[in-house]
């Protein structure tokens, strides 16, 4: 019985270690990843904002008298 309780032991101190060993590369991978996404974000705020094609502005003001005459006509639901 006693042999048992021996290799119970190291068993659980090998678990143990290699859990901490684990815990140690996430930490690793988690301090790359947060390095990444810091300069992703750096590159993101860098770009310049996308210009607006005249057809895409037409449309939009074209969605905004729609919307006013929907929104004022007497009548409509």
């Amino acid at each position: 019985m006693e042999g048992i309780g021996a290799i119970v032991s190291i068993l659980t101190l090998i678990i143990g270690i290699v859990l901490i060993i684990a815990q140690l590369r996430l930490f690793s991978i988690d301090g790359t990843l947060k390095a990444i996404l810091a300069e992703m974000q750096r590159q993101n705020s860098s770009l310049p904002a996308p210009a607006v094609s005249p057809e895409a502005q037409s449309k939009e003001e074209l969605r905004a008298k729609i919307a006013d005459v929907q929104k004022n006509w007497p009548g409509y639901k």
